[in-house]
């Protein structure tokens, strides 16, 4: 049990990471193309 909680754990530290990286760069994205508009 202990050994699937780390891994779901894991998985979650990974997916967390991945949704905050792609908000960061979605917001960056949007600021750099704000004045264009």
């Amino acid at each position: 049990m202990s050994v699937i909680k780390e891994i779901l754990g894991y998985y979650w530290r990974q997916t967390a990471w991945e949704d905050w990286r792609s908000a960061a760069a979605t917001r960056l994205l949007v600021v750099s193309l704000s004045p264009l508009t």
